[in-house]
């Protein structure tokens, strides 16, 4: 089990015993200080027809860093700062069904998704020319289908839900009302499962498909 922590480190706890197993700490780029964890999400990858989550972890940051782990020497092996250039800060991240994208967003309201083995990126969603529009300001929360490789839902401070599909690297539906601020969107069957911040309903349950 990891936990990312406000001091930029990550720990990694047995849920056997729930004992502390071992500390992972960023390296940063030209950083004086590690600064908040904001995401992280283990790599998936398939043996055979399950998927489990591999030795690889990878983390966002408060100020835009995308950073990747490995487990086994405890290491960072990987960083994209582009998005810190940029003053991007990212709050989330999720990794498609089948292991191949990484998608990330925060503060600029696009999507960003970058392939897995190269770490490049292939494309940005949120253009508002299309005919339904992106994020109208920063993302909290995104959430691959954990079937469909293709399709993700994502939600933010504009009180919507949009539901993307990788292939028209665009929106594709919107549903309005929510008011997430955090990391709290699932998915389960049909279902998209919201966690808003508010003092009644908290918990809303919208269907993919309709």
């Amino acid at each position: 089990m990891a936990v990312g922590c406000y001091d930029g480190s990550i720990k990694i706890y047995s849920p056997f015993t729930g004992k502390l197993s071992t500390t992972l700490v960023q390296s940063p780029s030209g950083n004086a200080e590690s600064l908040p964890i904001t995401s992280i999400r283990w790599r998936p990858q398939f043996s055979g027809k399950t998927v489990r989550a591999s030795t690889v972890l990878t983390a966002t940051t408060s100020d835009g860093l995308i950073q990747w782990f490995h487990l086994g020497t405890n290491k960072m092996i990987n960083e994209i700062t582009m998005h810190r250039d940029k003053g991007n800060n990212l709050c989330c991240s999720d990794y498609t069904r089948d292991g191949l994208n990484l998608v990330v967003a925060g503060e600029n309201r696009n999507l960003y998704v970058y392939d897995e083995k190269t770490t490049q990126l292939k494309y940005i969603m949120n253009d508002r020319h299309y005919k339904i529009p992106g994020h109208q300001n920063r993302v909290f929360s995104i959430k691959c289908h954990p079937e469909d490789p293709n399709i993700l839902v994502s939600a933010g401070w504009d009180r919507s839900v949009k539901i993307y599909d990788i292939r028209d690297k665009a929106p594709v539906a919107s549903i309005g009302g929510s008011a997430v601020s955090g990391d709290s969107l699932d998915i389960f069957d049909d279902m998209v499962i919201c966690g808003s911040h508010r003092n009644k309903d908290v918990m809303q349950v919208y269907s993919i498909h309709h």
